[in-house]
């Protein structure tokens, strides 16, 4: 599949804190579908609140600061060890 999305320096994408999901998928019996199908390509870019576009990508070297509190959480925490917002973008 060729694509002929332009490259961003914002292309790591970004949305917002949240809870974590165990969403699962199961088999469901056969029923009759539509025979043509379409691809569609979601971009998703970010802003701080302050409208400034996100630049640097998230990486697990990166120590997150809480959203909420503010404080600087360790590489491999999943939630803020102070206030226990959630640090990892689902």
């Amino acid at each position: 599949v060729s694509s002929n999305v332009s490259q961003s320096v914002n292309d790591a994408g970004i949305t917002v804190p949240g809870s974590i999901s165990n969403q699962k998928f199961v088999d469901a019996g056969w029923f009759p579908v539509e025979t043509e199908t379409h691809v569609v390509v979601l971009k998703i870019l970010g802003e701080t609140r302050d409208n400034v576009q996100v630049r640097k990508p998230v990486t697990v070297k990166a120590k997150p600061t809480c959203e909420t509190c503010g404080r600087t959480n360790q590489a491999t925490a999943k939630f803020c060890t102070e206030c226990g917002t959630s640090l990892q973008i689902v």
